[in-house]
């Protein structure tokens, strides 16, 4: 049997390790955890002193305020590129929002709106784009994606792979 000594305030106390009782483990879950969203919540941040290289992707919206190289894809959820956030990648999100400088293409599964302190270099295709006054935006603007879309896939409605891949021929 194993004894520790212990001192406390100038007194003596012994445990005996042998009547510790140890709780075991609780069992492991076996159903599925469920993915964590931010829907509604406030977005994810890259921020300004963050520079990320790479693909993103994910399940929650999203702001940059940092510097991002290479793509970033997000079907489902919002991506907003802020007034000091950069991104050289292309862009896939449902709707994008750009106040800082894009150099690369943009597809907005529903919408893309160029705020007054936005620069974009690149092409864009969106059902929906808005360029807000002072904006800086040189490329082309493809506003008519789902007919072609539906021609390309033989269904009637845009999709998000038609989109993507139009975006990038």
């Amino acid at each position: 049997m194993a004894m520790f000594e212990k001192k406390k305030n100038g007194l003596e106390s012994t445990v005996n390790v042998a009547s510790v009782a140890l709780k075991s483990p609780e069992p492991l879950r076996s159903e599925p955890v469920a993915p964590v969203s931010n829907q509604g919540g406030k977005p994810a941040l890259i921020g300004t002193t963050i520079q990320v290289s790479g693909d993103i992707s994910g399940g929650e919206n999203l702001l940059v305020e940092g510097r991002v190289e290479g793509t970033i894809r997000l079907e489902k959820h919002d991506l907003t590129i802020g007034p000091s956030g950069s991104a050289y990648a292309n862009l896939t999100a449902k709707l994008v929002r750009i106040e800082g400088e894009v150099v690369g293409d943009v597809v907005g599964i529903e919408r893309v709106v160029i705020g007054s302190s936005g620069r974009v270099r690149g092409n864009i295709t969106a059902p929906r784009v808005l360029v807000e006054d002072g904006a800086r935006f040189k490329g082309m603007i493809d506003m008519d994606f789902g007919d072609k879309a539906s021609e390309r896939s033989g269904r009637s409605g845009s999709t998000v792979e038609a989109a993507i891949n139009r975006a990038a021929s």
